[in-house]
Formats: structure tokens, C-alpha cells, sequence
């Protein structure tokens, strides 16, 4: 029986952002099914968007307006099932920050695909 998509939310302010990062979840795809389920422009959307499209997982930058991906990830934290969270960033300093919110991985942008397949790998599967 083929392995269920892996549900993923793609949270960042800047759109070609978001569809760098679409383009390499397809390039991951052979690999571990993955399917898009959504896209928000900050962390406010991104709660908005979970309540009528669950995910397994929500790749997130971090400095984005109205609601930045660490204060997203809390809010998570709170969820009857959380997502897992992997942040997607071009800023280093907030790597302890993001794993004191229990993101599984920390990605530097530009975000190369074995990187981002090593990465989806760690998110726990249901079985």
C-alpha cells in the first residue's frame, strides 16, 4: 500500500518564497510523497488556514510580518495535534529559539533539495 502524502502548509511573507520551495517539494516528491495543502503570507494566516486544511507539517520563515514563524509555533504547541514545524530562514541567530519550540529542523535559505528531503525525513509518519 503506497505511503500516504505528507501534508504540508507553506508559511512565508514573500510569494517566490513559496514557489521555490513548492518547486522543491516536487523534486522530493519520487522520493516521499508530499502535497501542498496550503500557503499563507504570515503566521496569522497560517492559523487561519489549519482550521479547514490539517497538516502534518508547515515549513515556516521566520521574520515575516503580523505574525513571525517562532510566535506561529507556539500557537501550534497548543493544537490538540500539532503540526511538526521545520523553519525555513536566511537568518542563523534564531536556531535555538526554533528548537525551544520543538521544530524537528532548522533549513538556511537558499534551501538545496537533499537538504530539504533530509529534513522530511525526520517528521514523524502515522502509521
Amino acid at each position: 500500500m503506497a505511503e500516504p502524502a505528507l501534508r504540508v502548509l507553506l508559511v512565508d511573507d514573500e510569494a517566490p518564497a513559496r514557489r521555490r520551495m513548492r518547486d522543491l517539494l516536487d523534486d522530493c516528491a519520487a522520493a516521499m510523497p508530499v502535497a501542498v495543502v496550503g500557503e499563507a503570507g504570515n503566521g496569522r494566516e497560517a492559523l487561519d488556514l489549519l482550521q479547514s486544511a490539517p497538516a502534518d507539517l508547515v515549513l515556516t520563515d521566520i521574520h515575516m510580518p503580523d505574525m513571525d514563524g517562532i510566535e506561529l509555533a507556539k500557537h501550534l504547541l497548543k493544537l490538540p495535534r500539532p503540526p511538526v514545524v521545520i523553519f525555513t530562514t536566511a537568518f542563523h541567530e534564531h536556531a535555538v529559539q526554533a528548537f525551544e519550540v520543538n521544530a524537528v529542523d532548522y533549513l538556511m535559505k537558499p534551501v538545496r533539495v537533499q537538504r530539504l528531503l533530509a529534513a522530511l525525513q525526520k517528521v514523524p509518519r502515522l502509521k
